[in-house]
């Protein structure tokens, strides 16, 4: 990895999301797990049932090397054999299982242990706001984008012969867009 070069302190988080996991599981996948935390790579990944992994002993260590578990109803019973042990003594077997549509139960990592929770997630309206939508495209852009002319010049540039930050009006660098935690828009 790359990032094993930076100095830990200039290490920036990086949120790697994983769906369909079982498609990526491979053991250097897996091995990538135990190491992720010291190179601030944050992984999200997901699936619909444990049974779909076709080594099981990969999920035995993948369960080793989560933090953050959470689970909606199983329609396999081997799903909750697996996930069960994370969750016991707080929840029973057949509780998992038997959740009701859009209920899970969530296991956090934490520095001290403690019990799961449970929640319900929220139904929204799927007739959509083009209004909103397209206000939180624009901000996305604005933060994270960058003009396809500026990518292709970056690339078209040798290393050594890249310029500086851009100078403000002041003098100092330019500074990067940061995210924000303020409300994009007012409606939401």
């Amino acid at each position: 990895m790359r990032r094993a070069r930076l100095e830990q302190s200039k290490r920036r988080p990086f949120y790697l999301y994983v769906d369909e996991f079982q498609n990526f599981a491979t053991t250097s996948f897996v091995q990538m797990l135990s190491e992720a935390r010291k190179y601030k790579l944050f992984l999200t990944m997901a699936e619909q049932s444990t049974s779909q992994q076709s080594d099981q002993q990969m999920v035995s260590i993948i369960m080793a090397n989560v933090g953050t578990v959470i689970t909606f109803r199983t329609g396999n019973p081997q799903d909750e054999r697996v996930l069960l042990p994370l969750f016991s003594p707080y929840i029973e077997q057949g509780e998992i299982s038997n959740l009701p549509a859009f209920n899970f139960y969530a296991k956090l990592s934490a520095v001290k242990a403690q019990e799961p929770l449970s929640g319900q997630t929220l139904l929204l309206s799927d007739d959509g706001d083009i209004k909103t939508r397209t206000a939180i495209v624009e901000h996305s852009r604005s933060v994270f984008a960058k003009k396809q002319e500026v990518i292709e010049q970056e690339q078209e540039q040798p290393k050594a012969s890249k310029p500086k930050a851009e100078k403000n009006k002041k003098g100092g660098a330019k500074p990067k867009p940061q995210p924000t935690s303020e409300p994009m828009i007012d409606e939401l």
